[in-house]
């Protein structure tokens, strides 16, 4: 059995995995991985489409990268058609206020 020497993606240890895909040296650092992206994914994302520009229909600007514009856009077309136009994230203000906003030196700590 082949064994593959890796560096887990959540504590940076070294570790041995017989998978080729292994990411992280247990279960745990692997759920805890997973969750700080999904949170940190959906707080970037009610901020990003409850932003009033996006309200009022207007995408981001030239400078913003192709491939965002049309997620973005793939996003309000699907709220307009699938959700009769409710949308599927928090108010702007909402989400602002959800955020913890004064991160020190050691990040968000999450």
């Amino acid at each position: 059995m082949t064994k593959f020497d890796r560096v887990c993606k959540e504590c940076g240890r070294a570790f041995k995995t017989t998978r080729r895909t292994g990411q992280f040296c247990s279960d745990g650092h692997r759920q805890d991985f997973n969750y700080r992206r999904q949170q940190r994914g959906s707080e970037l994302y009610d901020l990003v489409m409850g932003h009033p520009t996006f309200a009022a229909g207007l995408l981001l600007s030239d400078d913003t990268p192709e491939p965002i514009r049309r997620v973005i856009a793939a996003y309000i077309d699907a709220d307009a058609r699938l959700r009769d136009g409710r949308p599927s994230h928090q108010a702007y203000m909402q989400a602002v206020a959800a955020l913890p906003l004064h991160y020190g030196t050691e990040g968000d700590k999450r």
